[in-house]
């Protein structure tokens, strides 16, 4: 089982290895990034894909629906892009991104569209969210 620590409103998970490689974070830093050459390349695929969501999300309002409706129906589409996109990944990567959201959110997906509007207070905010990605995660994939 993996530990948490919480910081700064989001979740690392560091796996109990460390004894089982000598006790050094060099040697779990040399595993945890062993298959990871083609997580920029992936990561660069998901940003292309949220903005395209994105985009049609806000054509979508911009079309008159309600933002509510369009929260509704994009959120999910979002949630189910990320578990694709992790399903094209390694799988601890994805493990460790499914056991953050499923303590988070109480999923393995991510918030959904009313865990977004409790958090953020309005339908055009988590609109807005639907285009938002993790700036630390895009700069430690090289995107």
């Amino acid at each position: 089982m993996g530990v948490c620590d919480e910081t700064h409103d989001t979740f690392q998970f560091r796996l109990p290895i460390l004894p089982l490689l000598g006790g050094t974070e060099a040697a779990a830093a040399g595993v945890l990034t062993e298959g990871t050459a083609g997580l920029g390349a992936l990561r660069a695929d998901y940003l292309r894909q949220v903005q395209s969501l994105y985009q049609d999300a806000k054509a979508a309002l911009n079309a008159g629906r309600s933002a509510e409706e369009v929260a509704r129906e994009f959120v999910p589409l979002r949630n189910a892009l990320k578990l694709a996109i992790r399903a094209r990944g390694p799988w601890w990567a994805a493990a460790a991104a499914a056991l953050r959201n499923l303590v988070k959110y109480g999923n393995t997906a991510g918030p959904t569209a009313e865990d977004l509007f409790k958090q953020y207070g309005s339908w055009e905010k988590v609109i807005d969210t639907i285009g938002s990605t993790s700036e630390l995660v895009n700069k430690a994939t090289g995107n």
